[in-house]
Order: C-alpha cells, then structure tokens, then sequence
C-alpha cells in the first residue's frame, strides 16, 4: 500500500510536469523548519463505579534542507530534516467516593524523514516591485526514515497543506523563496494500532490525527 502511495504521488508529478512543459521553470533549494502535533483520546465508563480515561499527545520539531521545481503554476518539492519528538501518555483514574488517580509517562527521541509535497501555486507581483506572491493549496506525504520513539514506518502520513509565499527577485534569474504552510496529518498507522488495541479491552478511542506547520527559506533560478 505505501509504495502504491508513493507511485501515485510520482506519478502525479511527471503529468503536472508534462503539462506545464512550455511553461518556464524554476529550481532552487534551502532550509526548512518542520513542526507537527497530534493525539489519541480513548475513555471507558462504568456507572457508579469509575471512568478511565486515556490520553496520548505526540510532537515532533525538526530541521533539514529542501529542493524544489516549479512550472510557474506548480511546485513539487522533497525535503529531508531530523529533530526531536516525544509523546506523552496520560492515565486517568475515577474512582467513586475515592477520587482521581493520574499517571503520566513521556517518552524521548529523535527522527529522522523524508517530504514529498506537490503545491498548487497562483503568482502575482506587487505593484512594479520585484516582489511576487502566492497563496500555496496541495498534497504532502512524510515518510519517516530512522527513529528511535517508535518504528520507523509507523508514522508515515499525508499532508493537506495550505499556505502563501513569495519570490524576491534579483539581478538576472536568481530569487529568493520564502513560504509558510500549514498542514492537516492524516492518522498514522501508529495511531490505528493504539484506536484498535484500546478499543479490543472496552475503550471508547479515536485518534484525531495532527495538525502543523513548515517555514521554508531557499535559493532559486529561474530556467
């Protein structure tokens, strides 16, 4: 199924390439900053007896480099970055007449992943200035290549992303690309697994997938 994914969205790209052919084309590259947030709530009842509620918030941050290719009305782009990422469980105990037991535990590490994004894009310039934006709408798989939270495949995403940008302009060809998106994640396989292991002993759990944001900063040429 994943290499399925990554066929399509490849694909994808190779058409909007082919159809955007005669269009000029930009290359260019830089940093990027990565930020993203998610969560499973699960709870259980038993009347006048107890609740027990379950709570698990995941983040990560991270750093890397990314590389683009526009055809003025298309960007595909992949990036790789690493950083840290944790999550934290949280055990939430009622017992009637007894009151609230909590346990919380968290856990550390760091990632290692690889973006494919496949953007949307309208420019237009401000005024008579050298300055062009753009607002962003599109697609984005995060493959996660080395961790050690959890298992390496486990949180592998899409991405709906959403976002604005702009080129700064400079002598000859060269610009300067500045854009900042957000980002809705899907649920992770990591997250389906804990839904369906709570779910098997009586919880009533959901995992809400994540949301984001990226900032990327880089150096392009116009072809």
């Amino acid at each position: 199924m994943r290499k399925r994914i990554c066929l399509t969205l490849f694909f994808a790209t190779f058409v909007a390439g082919g159809a955007f052919a005669r269009i000029p084309l930009s290359v260019g590259g830089g940093v990027l900053f990565d930020f993203e947030s998610g969560g499973i709530n699960a709870g259980v009842i038993e009347p006048f007896v107890e609740s027990y509620d379950v709570s698990v918030r995941y983040q990560s941050m991270g750093f890397g480099l990314w590389g683009f290719l526009d055809a003025t009305f298309v960007e595909f782009s992949v990036g790789i970055f690493g950083g840290t990422a944790h999550d934290v469980w949280t055990n939430e105990i009622y017992m009637f007449g007894l009151g609230t037991l909590t346990e919380t535990y968290r856990r550390d590490g760091g990632f290692l992943a690889l973006n494919f994004s496949l953007l949307g894009r309208f420019p237009f310039a401000l005024g008579d200035s050298n300055i062009s934006i753009f607002p962003l709408l599109g697609i984005g798989y995060n493959a996660v290549l080395l961790s050690n939270l959890f298992d390496s495949g486990d949180k592998n995403a899409f991405r709906i992303k959403f976002g604005a940008g702009g080129d700064f302009d400079f002598r000859g060809n060269r610009f300067l690309r500045v854009s900042i998106l957000g980002f809705y994640r899907f649920r992770t396989n990591d997250e389906r697994n804990i839904v369906d292991s709570l779910e098997a002993i009586g919880f009533n759990a959901s995992a809400h997938g994540g949301f984001g944001v990226g900032v990327r900063v880089g150096w392009g040429v116009r072809l």
